[in-house]
């Protein structure tokens, strides 16, 4: 069961990497003086926060998984991410079910702000932590001597495609939501086309 869902978590990482660099790569254009096209604002403003609950959501199953099934020992570093990973799942299913719920009253109502800023900060956090942790499975020499000698932080639980450990999944997950959260921001801006039932824009 195990290798399965490696090769699962493994692919869907890919997955979400590849929208990670699409993201990064539409979020340059608009940078350089480009714009958002109205049916990306749209999906994303739409869909941005389903995308993170789904995937973090998923990361959260995974995480767990590896430790209470598959019983792989958490090291320090892996605790660290935990702890910015799994509220950013809870947050962003708990925002989801509110705002589907405003929808019946509010048809075209965006997510509100609040959600970013609290989701922002954490996979900010947890980003650099997990990109630490890749390196230091990948050179060991250097571990700053924070992980606990019994529960190495180089130790590789799982690879897949050569590259993928469980740090570079959550890393890419940190990463998917940062991003996401930027395209909100830019699709914001984006000259709205979509009208609620009244016939009025879409806020």
């Amino acid at each position: 069961m195990t290798p399965f869902l490696t090769a699962l978590f493994g692919l869907l990482t890919l997955l979400v990497g590849v929208a990670v660099v699409a993201g990064l790569g539409l979020a340059l254009i608009v940078w350089r003086g480009g714009t958002v096209p109205p049916l990306v604002a749209r999906t994303v403003g739409a869909h941005g926060l389903g995308a993170i609950a789904a995937v973090s959501g998923v990361a959260t199953l995974g995480s767990l998984y590896y430790s209470e099934i598959a019983g792989f020992v958490p090291c320090d570093l892996c605790w660290f991410q935990r702890i910015f990973a799994y509220p950013i799942a809870v947050l962003a299913t708990l925002a989801l079910v509110g705002h589907v719920r405003r929808l019946r009253v509010e048809p075209g109502r965006l997510p509100g702000r609040h959600i970013w800023q609290q989701v922002v900060p954490l996979a900010a956090l947890g980003l650099p932590i997990a990109i630490y942790h890749v390196l230091i499975q990948r050179l060991p020499t250097l571990d700053a001597g924070m992980c606990d000698p019994s529960v190495p932080c180089s130790a590789i639980w799982v690879q897949q495609f050569g590259f993928i450990t469980i740090p570079w999944m959550a890393g890419t997950v940190f990463a998917f939501v940062l991003v996401v959260a930027l395209l909100v921001r830019l699709a914001a801006r984006a000259p709205r086309t979509t009208k609620t039932e009244e016939g009025t824009i879409a806020p």
